[in-house]
């Protein structure tokens, strides 16, 4: 291997121009088999290719009318295979060499390369054929030069059982039946120029919906048989699909380079979508929707079904659900101020450092910059993200590219944004007196006088106007007229905090009770005001005293907020002397909006909005967690009536009815659930019920519910949603079941990014430098490649909320005894 820039890439003495690979997956010992014909450029005189390839074996290696390999040996810390020949390869200027390798391989279970997924149809278990090659497992389908800047043209050829068809990421060209073995051959329209990892195939049976875009490219939703007859289609993600990809045609003022783009919906799947070019992979609660699917569902749906486009499509296709103030609530802001972080631009050394790296900050934290751009410059952004994307079509580029056409339309003002929002960690905290002011804001409370400083654009609306500033310096001197109330970084589009003082905050409380502030603004006071007292720079009393002037808010993305958030100071209060006080204010606050909203929906559904719907599930939800006795009977009322046909509860109040009925339930319940959990075959709906039987506080209970969740029952790729379910209180059950069975799960989860989940899940809310040692000591002693960074971010944050609950723990009793009812 090559050492470039502290960087292990392949050798650069041969590249490849194209791939014509021949598959035939077997489902009776579930392996296939295979050969490849890379089309090779020379560039430099060797005896060697090294190209990667795990899992496989590799029978044979030639090059086409010269030479057979003497030997080929495998190096698999690199994940590389060594291809030697006798006589030196020369080089030359043509792809005139061809490397031909046959090979097998196994279709695994582990959601990654060429893989088998499961399902039941008709009372009998069947299987598809499946890929997840992103980021770097290509490798483990077929021999290739695995790295994104090495891209070729694929010529794709699948040999399947005639009762079978095959997906790629082009349409076939030609199928040719095999009478004697009852088999047929799909040979694929050679692709564009692309990277490995975006290569896509399928195999096995699938019913489909299809439509066309305006422009006339064919798009269809894919889903295996079976689904249909149990409720779930795929034609709301098709209308998704669709109208998103008319839209975005127009709006980069780009062709869509090929003439179909199929969404396939996967049983077992291990993220939420791959955006291989021509084949959408998905999991199929992404993707599939009944038709009384709640509007919570829908909006995942949207936003997973456009995957291969920016997540503005929803908001131009269902303005209703004012989608923006989701980023409000983005999680790699949260992310940011930890010590623990990372730029979007990452050097990379290894495949498992490439898949710690498609976190939290790479997808979120990049929606934020882009929507802040936007937002910046308007129409300039988008002509120079066209521009970029035309002048570099096909080929491989830097992310100097990308700002370097942004620049030339907006100006040189986007570089040095460019070197602060992906070379960096970058979250800057600003403070507004008479001057404004900027720090790096970090979530211990730590300055360091070497702060960097960052160009921030920040919009100030007040009562008398709106005013733009750029706070380019560390301390800025500003002048407005005078006003009343003020409400900086207007829109919630820059990407920094705003240090509020009580006074601010006592000026807009008039204009949050009203509503005349934008809901994007009211959350953005809620957040920023939070992650300063979680920071130690405000009091809890200030954050308190805010929330009780949301006593008329009516968006539901405001009350995820608030409840979160009291949430999260809920759980670190476990075992305070006030906890049972917190527990009668919370009930007092979110008791009105449950009156207000109803337990039931109405009977005409379109005479409430689709906040309404997601209010009511939030507070019932949380209404039952807290013990609220109305919420606690009705739900047993609805539990019990449709007992022994739990599927057909109305879909709107399962979530709720259920998950409380197990927590103040018992085994009988739960044991309920379960049944109705292996009965049904809506994706949505299972997930439900996994979650509605692992909400349980009982030890024995929550044991059932971790064996389930690793049982044979349930899908790997879900079951870190059980584990998650589990309430706060019984977190040192989950880390004693984790640490037990951590040898069977680093062997079903090692090598995935889903172990990730298992372990947050499994780690307590906070925890004192002592306890931090010994889980450190652990996950020394315990090494997970792939969880490594993440691993570090949430030991940090135990140590940052033991940090914050010292911090506000009797203020926070002071104000309740202040401000009890």
């Amino acid at each position: 291997m090559a050492d470039k820039g502290d960087k292990l890439v392949l050798p650069e003495c041969v590249v490849p121009h194209l791939y014509e690979l021949h598959l035939t997956p077997n489902f009776n010992d579930f392996t296939f088999s295979g050969f490849v014909d890379i089309s090779i450029r020379v560039l430099q005189p060797t005896k060697t290719i090294i190209l990667h390839s795990i899992d496989l074996v590799l029978q044979s290696a030639d090059i086409v009318s010269e030479q057979s390999a003497v030997s080929i040996e495998y190096y698999t810390p690199e994940q590389v295979a060594i291809i030697n020949f006798k006589d030196e390869l020369q080089p030359s200027d043509s792809n005139n060499k061809v490397l031909s390798i046959r090979f097998t391989g196994i279709l695994n279970d582990k959601l990654n390369g060429f893989y088998r997924s499961s399902y039941q149809a008709d009372g009998e278990q069947r299987y598809i054929a499946t890929t997840q090659f992103a980021a770097t497992d290509a490798r483990r389908s077929f021999p290739c030069f695995d790295e994104p800047a090495l891209k070729a043209i694929f010529r794709i050829n699948l040999t399947v059982q005639s009762n079978h068809i095959a997906l790629s990421n082009m349409q076939e060209k030609s199928i040719t039946e095999h009478s004697e073995n009852s088999t047929k051959t799909y040979l694929f329209e050679d692709t564009p120029v692309m990277s490995t990892y975006l290569v896509a195939f399928c195999v096995g049976e699938f019913d489909y919906v299809e439509s066309k875009t305006k422009q006339g490219i064919r798009v269809r939703v894919y889903q295996v048989p079976g689904k249909k007859k149990d409720g779930e289609t795929g034609d709301f993600a098709l209308q998704i699909a669709v109208d998103s990809l008319s839209y975005f045609i127009e709006y980069f003022d780009i062709p869509y380079p090929l003439t179909k783009c199929d969404h396939v919906g996967i049983p077992d799947f291990a993220f939420g979508a791959m955006e291989n070019w021509g084949l959408i992979t998905y999991r199929e609660s992404t993707i599939l929707a009944l038709k009384n699917t709640p509007v919570r569902r829908k909006q995942r749906i949207a936003n997973v079904s456009q995957h291969s486009w920016e997540t503005k499509s929803p908001t131009h296709l269902f303005p209703q659900w004012n989608v923006w103030i989701d980023y409000i609530n983005n999680e790699a802001m949260e992310l940011d101020c930890l010590a623990n972080s990372h730029p979007v631009e990452v050097k990379v050394h290894s495949s498992s450092e490439i898949f710690e790296i498609f976190d939290t900050i790479s997808y979120e934290k990049g929606s934020l910059i882009i929507r802040m751009l936007e937002n910046r410059f308007g129409e300039q952004f988008r002509l120079g993200l066209s521009q970029y994307l035309k002048k570099h079509s096909y080929g491989n580029t830097t992310t100097e590219d990308l700002w370097q056409s942004i620049s030339e339309v907006t100006g040189n003002q986007c570089q040095r944004l460019h070197e602060q929002l992906h070379q960096e960690i970058w979250l800057s905290a600003i403070e507004i007196q008479k001057k404004l002011s900027q720090r790096q804001f970090r979530l211990s409370g730590e300055e360091q006088p070497d702060d960097p400083i960052w160009n921030c654009f920040v919009q100030i609306e007040t009562n008398n106007g709106s005013f733009n500033f750029l706070l380019d310096q560390k301390v800025k001197t500003f002048c407005i007229p005078e006003f009343q109330w003020m409400k900086p970084n207007f829109g919630q589009s820059g990407y920094f905090r705003i240090e509020y003082d009580s006074e601010m905050i006592k000026s807009l409380i008039p204009s949050i009770k009203s509503l005349s502030l934008p809901a994007t603004d009211r959350l953005g006071i809620l957040s920023d005001t939070f992650e300063m007292c979680r920071a130690g720079i405000a009091p809890i009393s200030m954050f308190m005293d805010l929330v009780s002037g949301f006593i008329n808010e009516t968006e539901s993305a405001i009350w995820d907020s608030i409840v979160s958030k009291l949430g999260q100071l809920y759980d670190l209060s476990l075992g305070s002397n006030y906890f049972e006080k917190f527990k009668t204010f919370l009930l007092q606050l979110y008791k009105p909006i449950a009156t207000k909203v109803g337990f039931l929906p109405p009977k005409d559904s379109s005479e409430e909005s689709s906040g309404q719907a997601l209010l009511r599930e939030r507070i019932h939800i949380t209404l039952g967690q807290l013990g609220d006795l109305h919420v606690m009977i009705q739900s047993r009322t609805y539990f019990n009536e449709f007992r022994d046909a739990l599927n057909k509860l109305q879909s709107d109040i399962k979530h709720y009815v259920l998950q409380t009925t197990v927590l103040h339930g018992n085994e009988v319940d739960q044991q309920c659930v379960i049944e109705e959990y292996r009965k049904s075959n809506v994706s949505a709906d299972k997930n439900l019920y996994l979650r509605s039987l692992s909400s349980t506080t009982k030890p024995d209970l929550i044991k059932k519910a971790l064996d389930f969740s690793l049982s044979s029952d349930v899908r790997s790729q879900d079951t870190y949603i059980g584990w998650a379910a589990i309430p706060t209180s019984a977190q040192p059950l989950v880390w004693d079941y984790f640490v037990s069975n951590f040898d069977s799960i680093k062997k079903v989860f090692g090598e995935s990014r889903l172990i990730i989940r298992l372990i947050s899940s499994s780690l307590p809310k906070r925890a004192n430098a002592t306890q931090i040692q010994f889980y450190q000591k652990f996950f020394s002693e315990h090494i997970i490649p792939v969880a490594d960074r993440s691993t570090k971010q949430s030991l940090e944050d135990m140590e940052n909320n033991e940090r914050f609950f010292n911090s506000f723990n009797n203020v926070l009793g002071n104000w309740l005894n202040s401000n009890e009812k």
